[in-house]
């Protein structure tokens, strides 16, 4: 049991109250296929599912290494004219 954050389309839901939650893991398998097996909930009970990938997130670093592709005017002020104390 545990508090959950859902989703439903594109709007969250903050569950007030405590709602059972199962964690477990599993492997996509051909074609895209994912299989849960022994969950313990009801044989026709409709739940919400979140597929998340397990792995190591990246850091700020990693995610912008290699996505700067030009330097122009490296040593140059930028964006002068949008500070008020510079006019």
């Amino acid at each position: 049991m545990g508090r959950a954050i859902g989703w439903v389309g594109n709007e969250r839901i903050n569950y007030t109250e405590i709602v059972p939650v199962h964690l477990t893991e599993a492997t996509i398998r051909e074609e895209g296929r994912l299989v849960l097996e022994h969950l313990p909930f009801t044989a026709g009970q409709t739940v919400e599912v979140i597929v998340v990938p397990i792995g190591k997130a990246p850091t700020p670093n990693q995610t912008l290494r290699k996505s700067v592709l030009e330097y122009r005017d490296p040593f140059e002020p930028v964006g002068v004219d949008d500070w008020e104390s510079a006019k």
